[in-house]
Protein backbone atom coordinates (compact mmCIF):
# COMPACT_ATOMS: atom_id res chain seq x y z
CA UNK A 1 0.00 0.00 0.00
CA UNK A 2 1.71 3.40 -0.59
CA UNK A 3 0.14 6.52 0.79
CA UNK A 4 -0.55 9.04 -2.53
CA UNK A 5 -1.32 12.97 -2.19
CA UNK A 6 -2.83 14.54 -5.08
CA UNK A 7 -2.62 18.51 -4.98
CA UNK A 8 -5.19 20.89 -7.28
CA UNK A 9 -5.57 24.14 -6.92
CA UNK A 10 -9.81 23.90 -6.93
CA UNK A 11 -11.48 20.70 -6.38
CA UNK A 12 -13.29 21.04 -9.63
CA UNK A 13 -10.06 19.70 -10.82
CA UNK A 14 -10.71 16.19 -9.68
CA UNK A 15 -13.15 15.35 -11.52
CA UNK A 16 -10.82 14.74 -14.11
CA UNK A 17 -8.80 11.66 -12.29
CA UNK A 18 -12.02 10.28 -10.53
CA UNK A 19 -11.22 6.87 -11.92
CA UNK A 20 -7.70 7.07 -11.18
CA UNK A 21 -8.47 7.92 -7.63
CA UNK A 22 -10.99 5.08 -7.54
CA UNK A 23 -8.43 2.74 -9.00
CA UNK A 24 -5.72 3.32 -6.39
CA UNK A 25 -8.10 3.18 -3.43
CA UNK A 26 -9.64 -0.45 -4.80
CA UNK A 27 -6.04 -1.71 -5.47
CA UNK A 28 -5.61 -0.42 -1.08
CA UNK A 29 -3.72 2.54 -1.49
CA UNK A 30 -4.25 5.76 0.65
CA UNK A 31 -5.14 8.21 -1.08
CA UNK A 32 -5.62 11.82 -0.13
CA UNK A 33 -6.58 14.98 -1.79
CA UNK A 34 -5.03 18.33 -1.13
CA UNK A 35 -6.72 21.50 -2.17
CA UNK A 36 -8.79 24.97 -1.15
CA UNK A 37 -12.39 25.77 -1.17
CA UNK A 38 -12.58 23.39 2.09
CA UNK A 39 -16.86 23.00 1.74
CA UNK A 40 -16.53 21.81 -1.68
CA UNK A 41 -13.31 19.63 -1.37
CA UNK A 42 -15.29 18.15 1.59
CA UNK A 43 -17.95 17.46 -0.92
CA UNK A 44 -15.56 15.73 -3.72
CA UNK A 45 -13.41 13.55 -0.86
CA UNK A 46 -16.49 12.50 0.27
CA UNK A 47 -17.87 11.08 -2.82
CA UNK A 48 -14.78 9.13 -3.54
CA UNK A 49 -14.35 7.92 0.26
CA UNK A 50 -10.74 9.05 0.37
CA UNK A 51 -9.30 11.16 3.12
CA UNK A 52 -8.98 14.95 2.58
CA UNK A 53 -6.56 18.12 3.69
CA UNK A 54 -7.80 21.61 3.90
CA UNK A 55 -4.82 24.07 1.79
CA UNK A 56 -5.38 27.77 1.07
CA UNK A 57 -4.03 28.14 -3.18
CA UNK A 58 -4.82 31.05 -4.21
CA UNK A 59 -5.19 31.81 -8.15
CA UNK A 60 -3.34 35.19 -7.77
CA UNK A 61 0.14 35.61 -7.05
CA UNK A 62 0.76 36.73 -3.68
CA UNK A 63 4.26 36.15 -1.86
CA UNK A 64 2.96 36.44 1.84
CA UNK A 65 -0.25 34.24 0.77
CA UNK A 66 1.68 31.72 -0.83
CA UNK A 67 4.94 32.08 1.40
CA UNK A 68 2.56 31.13 4.45
CA UNK A 69 1.13 27.58 2.18
CA UNK A 70 4.57 26.69 1.48
CA UNK A 71 5.19 26.18 4.95
CA UNK A 72 1.79 25.00 6.64
CA UNK A 73 2.57 22.24 3.23
CA UNK A 74 5.56 21.17 3.83
CA UNK A 75 5.05 20.46 7.57
CA UNK A 76 1.99 18.35 6.91
CA UNK A 77 3.96 16.38 4.20
CA UNK A 78 6.52 16.29 6.68
CA UNK A 79 3.91 14.21 8.99
CA UNK A 80 2.01 12.08 7.08
CA UNK A 81 5.25 10.94 5.02
CA UNK A 82 3.47 10.30 1.74
CA UNK A 83 5.45 8.08 -1.20
CA UNK A 84 4.17 10.23 -4.05
CA UNK A 85 3.14 13.80 -4.26
CA UNK A 86 1.27 14.40 -7.18
CA UNK A 87 0.91 18.34 -8.27
CA UNK A 88 -1.12 19.66 -10.91
CA UNK A 89 -2.59 23.03 -12.10
CA UNK A 90 0.08 25.61 -12.13
CA UNK A 91 -0.33 27.06 -8.27
CA UNK A 92 -0.32 23.94 -6.47
CA UNK A 93 2.09 22.22 -8.85
CA UNK A 94 4.49 24.84 -7.60
CA UNK A 95 3.56 25.02 -3.89
CA UNK A 96 3.42 21.05 -3.70
CA UNK A 97 6.59 20.37 -5.57
CA UNK A 98 8.93 22.63 -3.64
CA UNK A 99 6.45 21.31 -0.34
CA UNK A 100 7.39 17.90 -1.17
CA UNK A 101 11.22 18.54 -1.89
CA UNK A 102 11.63 19.81 1.21
CA UNK A 103 9.48 17.12 2.69
CA UNK A 104 11.70 14.60 1.40
CA UNK A 105 9.31 12.80 -0.05
CA UNK A 106 11.34 10.37 -3.06
CA UNK A 107 8.49 10.40 -5.88
CA UNK A 108 7.45 14.64 -7.00
CA UNK A 109 4.89 13.87 -9.61
CA UNK A 110 4.28 16.86 -11.54
CA UNK A 111 1.55 16.28 -13.86
CA UNK A 112 0.95 18.78 -16.42
CA UNK A 113 -2.62 19.79 -17.30
CA UNK A 114 -1.96 23.04 -19.56
CA UNK A 115 0.39 25.67 -20.36
CA UNK A 116 -1.04 28.67 -19.44
CA UNK A 117 2.37 30.66 -20.60
CA UNK A 118 1.41 30.02 -24.09
CA UNK A 119 -0.68 32.51 -24.55
CA UNK A 120 0.30 35.26 -21.58
CA UNK A 121 2.19 38.38 -22.89
CA UNK A 122 4.28 40.88 -21.11
CA UNK A 123 5.55 40.26 -17.60
CA UNK A 124 2.39 37.48 -16.90
CA UNK A 125 4.36 35.36 -19.45
CA UNK A 126 7.97 35.82 -17.84
CA UNK A 127 6.37 35.14 -14.42
CA UNK A 128 4.53 31.68 -15.68
CA UNK A 129 7.79 30.90 -17.35
CA UNK A 130 9.43 30.96 -14.36
CA UNK A 131 7.01 29.35 -12.39
CA UNK A 132 7.01 26.19 -14.85
CA UNK A 133 11.39 26.19 -14.43
CA UNK A 134 10.51 26.20 -10.70
CA UNK A 135 8.46 23.54 -10.57
CA UNK A 136 10.12 21.35 -13.01
CA UNK A 137 12.90 21.37 -11.32
CA UNK A 138 11.42 20.55 -7.70
CA UNK A 139 9.68 17.45 -9.37
CA UNK A 140 11.26 13.98 -9.30
CA UNK A 141 9.15 13.08 -12.63
CA UNK A 142 6.85 15.04 -15.07
CA UNK A 143 4.00 13.58 -16.98
CA UNK A 144 2.37 15.81 -19.89
CA UNK A 145 -1.63 15.39 -20.42
CA UNK A 146 -1.26 15.20 -24.11
CA UNK A 147 1.76 14.55 -26.71
CA UNK A 148 1.81 18.08 -28.34
CA UNK A 149 2.25 19.48 -24.51
CA UNK A 150 5.29 17.28 -23.81
CA UNK A 151 6.98 18.43 -27.13
CA UNK A 152 6.09 21.90 -26.56
CA UNK A 153 7.83 21.31 -22.70
CA UNK A 154 10.72 19.80 -23.78
CA UNK A 155 11.51 21.66 -26.47
CA UNK A 156 10.82 25.34 -24.39
CA UNK A 157 12.45 23.48 -21.10
CA UNK A 158 15.77 21.20 -22.78
CA UNK A 159 16.99 20.54 -19.07
CA UNK A 160 14.00 18.54 -17.70
CA UNK A 161 13.90 15.78 -20.65
CA UNK A 162 14.86 13.21 -18.40
CA UNK A 163 12.12 13.81 -16.28
CA UNK A 164 9.83 13.66 -18.69
CA UNK A 165 7.58 10.37 -18.35
CA UNK A 166 4.56 9.22 -21.18
CA UNK A 167 1.49 7.24 -20.29
CA UNK A 168 -0.27 6.95 -23.15
CA UNK A 169 -1.87 9.11 -25.94
CA UNK A 170 -3.42 10.67 -23.09
CA UNK A 171 -2.43 10.72 -19.10
CA UNK A 172 -5.87 11.69 -18.02
CA UNK A 173 -9.41 12.18 -18.47
CA UNK A 174 -10.04 10.60 -21.56
CA UNK A 175 -13.84 9.77 -22.71
CA UNK A 176 -16.38 8.15 -20.63
CA UNK A 177 -17.60 6.14 -23.87
CA UNK A 178 -20.66 4.78 -22.58
CA UNK A 179 -22.04 7.96 -21.47
CA UNK A 180 -20.48 9.64 -24.46
CA UNK A 181 -22.59 7.70 -26.78
CA UNK A 182 -25.19 9.01 -29.03
CA UNK A 183 -27.30 5.64 -29.50
CA UNK A 184 -28.66 6.52 -26.44
CA UNK A 185 -30.19 9.57 -27.34
CA UNK A 186 -31.29 8.03 -31.25
CA UNK A 187 -35.25 8.14 -30.89
CA UNK A 188 -35.29 11.44 -28.60
CA UNK A 189 -33.18 13.86 -30.56
CA UNK A 190 -36.39 15.57 -32.16
CA UNK A 191 -37.87 15.94 -28.46
CA UNK A 192 -34.77 17.88 -27.05
CA UNK A 193 -34.15 20.17 -30.03
CA UNK A 194 -38.29 21.01 -29.27
CA UNK A 195 -38.05 21.68 -25.88
CA UNK A 196 -35.46 24.04 -26.63
CA UNK A 197 -37.04 25.57 -29.41
CA UNK A 198 -34.81 24.62 -32.07
CA UNK A 199 -36.55 23.98 -35.59
CA UNK A 200 -35.98 20.21 -36.43
CA UNK A 201 -34.81 21.25 -40.39
CA UNK A 202 -31.75 23.55 -38.47
CA UNK A 203 -28.20 22.33 -38.41
CA UNK A 204 -26.40 22.68 -35.35
CA UNK A 205 -23.17 24.26 -34.76
CA UNK A 206 -21.58 23.37 -30.89
CA UNK A 207 -19.33 25.29 -28.90
CA UNK A 208 -18.40 24.11 -25.61
CA UNK A 209 -16.31 26.25 -23.08
CA UNK A 210 -15.37 28.76 -20.54
CA UNK A 211 -16.66 31.74 -22.40
CA UNK A 212 -13.17 33.26 -22.35
CA UNK A 213 -10.22 35.09 -24.70
CA UNK A 214 -8.11 31.81 -24.72
CA UNK A 215 -11.07 29.63 -25.27
CA UNK A 216 -11.47 31.31 -28.79
CA UNK A 217 -15.14 32.58 -28.01
CA UNK A 218 -14.42 35.33 -29.78
CA UNK A 219 -13.72 33.93 -32.85
CA UNK A 220 -16.39 31.86 -32.46
CA UNK A 221 -18.57 34.69 -32.78
CA UNK A 222 -16.88 36.08 -35.93
CA UNK A 223 -17.13 32.96 -37.49
CA UNK A 224 -21.55 32.76 -37.03
CA UNK A 225 -21.56 36.08 -38.22
CA UNK A 226 -19.97 34.89 -41.29
CA UNK A 227 -22.34 31.68 -41.47
CA UNK A 228 -25.36 33.32 -40.83
CA UNK A 229 -25.15 35.67 -43.56
CA UNK A 230 -24.16 32.46 -45.78
CA UNK A 231 -27.16 30.07 -44.59
CA UNK A 232 -30.91 30.40 -43.10
CA UNK A 233 -31.47 27.10 -41.43
CA UNK A 234 -28.64 27.01 -38.86
CA UNK A 235 -28.40 27.35 -35.35
CA UNK A 236 -25.68 27.63 -32.15
CA UNK A 237 -25.45 25.87 -29.60
CA UNK A 238 -23.50 27.05 -26.87
CA UNK A 239 -22.27 25.32 -23.73
CA UNK A 240 -20.56 27.88 -20.88
CA UNK A 241 -20.06 30.11 -18.33
CA UNK A 242 -19.01 33.36 -18.54
CA UNK A 243 -15.34 33.96 -16.80
CA UNK A 244 -14.09 36.68 -14.97
CA UNK A 245 -10.32 36.05 -15.43
CA UNK A 246 -9.34 36.51 -18.92
CA UNK A 247 -13.09 37.71 -19.81
CA UNK A 248 -14.30 38.15 -23.38
CA UNK A 249 -15.61 41.84 -24.05
CA UNK A 250 -19.30 41.16 -22.08
CA UNK A 251 -21.12 43.57 -24.55
CA UNK A 252 -19.65 41.80 -27.42
CA UNK A 253 -21.65 38.27 -25.52
CA UNK A 254 -24.46 40.47 -24.82
CA UNK A 255 -25.45 41.62 -28.39
CA UNK A 256 -24.30 37.79 -29.32
CA UNK A 257 -26.83 35.60 -26.80
CA UNK A 258 -29.60 38.12 -28.23
CA UNK A 259 -29.54 36.76 -31.69
CA UNK A 260 -32.90 33.76 -31.80
CA UNK A 261 -30.96 31.61 -33.27
CA UNK A 262 -28.10 31.26 -30.54
CA UNK A 263 -29.13 28.89 -27.75
CA UNK A 264 -27.03 29.19 -24.63
CA UNK A 265 -26.94 26.69 -21.90
CA UNK A 266 -24.96 28.11 -19.10
CA UNK A 267 -24.40 25.09 -16.84
CA UNK A 268 -25.36 21.47 -17.28
CA UNK A 269 -24.60 17.66 -16.07
CA UNK A 270 -25.74 16.65 -19.47
CA UNK A 271 -23.52 18.03 -21.98
CA UNK A 272 -23.85 14.39 -24.07
CA UNK A 273 -27.43 15.19 -24.04
CA UNK A 274 -26.87 18.61 -26.18
CA UNK A 275 -24.12 17.15 -27.86
CA UNK A 276 -26.63 14.63 -29.66
CA UNK A 277 -28.48 17.15 -31.45
CA UNK A 278 -25.27 18.92 -32.56
CA UNK A 279 -24.19 18.25 -36.25
CA UNK A 280 -20.46 19.96 -35.83
CA UNK A 281 -18.35 20.66 -33.22
CA UNK A 282 -16.64 23.69 -32.95
CA UNK A 283 -13.41 24.53 -30.53
CA UNK A 284 -11.05 27.73 -31.84
CA UNK A 285 -9.12 27.68 -28.88
CA UNK A 286 -5.93 29.31 -28.68
CA UNK A 287 -4.26 26.64 -26.02
CA UNK A 288 -5.66 22.93 -24.33
CA UNK A 289 -3.91 20.55 -22.42
CA UNK A 290 -5.80 18.16 -24.49
CA UNK A 291 -9.00 19.34 -25.52
CA UNK A 292 -11.13 16.72 -24.03
CA UNK A 293 -14.51 18.18 -25.48
CA UNK A 294 -13.21 17.76 -28.72
CA UNK A 295 -12.80 14.05 -27.98
CA UNK A 296 -16.27 14.01 -26.26
CA UNK A 297 -17.98 15.10 -29.16
CA UNK A 298 -16.16 12.56 -31.38
CA UNK A 299 -17.27 10.02 -29.36
CA UNK A 300 -21.06 11.39 -29.96
CA UNK A 301 -20.13 10.60 -33.80
CA UNK A 302 -20.02 14.80 -34.05
CA UNK A 303 -17.12 15.73 -36.63
CA UNK A 304 -14.96 18.53 -35.27
CA UNK A 305 -13.30 21.73 -36.12
CA UNK A 306 -10.75 22.77 -33.82
CA UNK A 307 -7.45 25.30 -34.11
CA UNK A 308 -3.77 23.25 -34.78
CA UNK A 309 -2.40 24.45 -31.50
CA UNK A 310 -1.08 22.89 -28.43
CA UNK A 311 -3.40 19.91 -27.32
CA UNK A 312 -6.51 20.42 -29.76
CA UNK A 313 -3.73 19.20 -32.19
CA UNK A 314 -4.16 15.66 -29.87
CA UNK A 315 -8.05 15.81 -29.77
CA UNK A 316 -8.16 15.38 -33.45
CA UNK A 317 -7.23 13.63 -36.47
CA UNK A 318 -7.10 15.98 -39.53
CA UNK A 319 -9.19 15.00 -42.08
CA UNK A 320 -10.39 11.82 -40.06
CA UNK A 321 -12.19 13.06 -36.81
CA UNK A 322 -12.78 16.42 -37.98
CA UNK A 323 -10.11 18.83 -39.17
CA UNK A 324 -7.72 21.15 -37.77
CA UNK A 325 -7.28 24.85 -39.00
CA UNK A 326 -4.46 27.63 -38.63
CA UNK A 327 -4.94 29.88 -34.66
CA UNK A 328 -7.22 32.74 -35.93
CA UNK A 329 -7.73 31.65 -39.54
CA UNK A 330 -11.71 32.65 -39.53
CA UNK A 331 -11.85 31.95 -43.45
CA UNK A 332 -10.39 28.73 -42.57
CA UNK A 333 -13.14 28.01 -40.01
CA UNK A 334 -16.08 29.19 -42.27
CA UNK A 335 -14.64 26.85 -44.93
CA UNK A 336 -14.35 23.88 -43.05
CA UNK A 337 -17.80 24.51 -41.21
CA UNK A 338 -19.52 25.29 -44.50
CA UNK A 339 -18.22 22.21 -46.24
CA UNK A 340 -19.69 19.87 -43.30
CA UNK A 341 -23.32 21.92 -43.95
CA UNK A 342 -23.14 21.35 -47.92
CA UNK A 343 -21.83 17.81 -47.52
CA UNK A 344 -24.25 16.46 -44.85
CA UNK A 345 -23.03 12.57 -45.64
CA UNK A 346 -19.43 13.30 -45.48
CA UNK A 347 -20.18 14.48 -41.64
CA UNK A 348 -21.86 11.89 -40.75
CA UNK A 349 -18.91 9.82 -42.09
CA UNK A 350 -16.01 11.78 -40.66
CA UNK A 351 -17.99 11.84 -37.39
CA UNK A 352 -18.68 7.87 -37.03
CA UNK A 353 -14.78 7.86 -38.03
CA UNK A 354 -14.28 10.12 -34.65
CA UNK A 355 -16.31 7.45 -32.69
CA UNK A 356 -13.71 4.74 -33.97
CA UNK A 357 -10.59 7.52 -32.90
CA UNK A 358 -12.17 8.07 -29.45
CA UNK A 359 -12.16 3.91 -28.90
CA UNK A 360 -9.13 3.16 -29.75
CA UNK A 361 -6.80 5.58 -28.66
CA UNK A 362 -8.70 7.95 -25.61
CA UNK A 363 -11.24 5.41 -23.76
CA UNK A 364 -10.80 6.46 -20.20
CA UNK A 365 -10.60 3.31 -18.15
CA UNK A 366 -7.84 2.54 -20.78
CA UNK A 367 -6.01 6.31 -19.70
CA UNK A 368 -6.54 5.98 -16.38
CA UNK A 369 -5.44 2.52 -16.21
CA UNK A 370 -1.71 3.78 -18.22
CA UNK A 371 -1.82 6.26 -15.31
CA UNK A 372 -1.86 3.73 -12.32
CA UNK A 373 0.25 1.59 -14.18
CA UNK A 374 2.81 4.18 -13.65
CA UNK A 375 3.02 4.84 -10.28
CA UNK A 376 3.00 1.16 -9.11
CA UNK A 377 6.05 1.08 -10.74
CA UNK A 378 7.14 3.34 -8.09
CA UNK A 379 6.76 0.94 -5.13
Amino acid sequence: MQKIVFCYTTPATFIFATDIITILKEEGNHVILMSSCQEELIKVAQSLNVDFISIDFTREISIYKDLATLIKMSNVLRKLKPDIVIGATPKSALISMIASKFAGVNHRIYHILGLPYETATGIKKIILTFIEKITSFCASRIIPISTSVRIEYETKFKFIKNKIQTTGSLSIAGVDLERFDSSRFLYIKDQIKKDLGIPNNYFIIGFVARLTVDKGVGDFIVLWDRLKKKYDNIAVMIIGERDSRDAYNQDLLNVFFQDPKVFHIKQTNEVEKYMAIMNVFVLPSFREGFGNVNIEASAMKVPVVSYNVTGCKDSVKDGFSGFLVKKNDINALVEKVSYFIDSPLEAEKIGSQGRLYAEKYFNRSKVSFGFVNFLNTLK
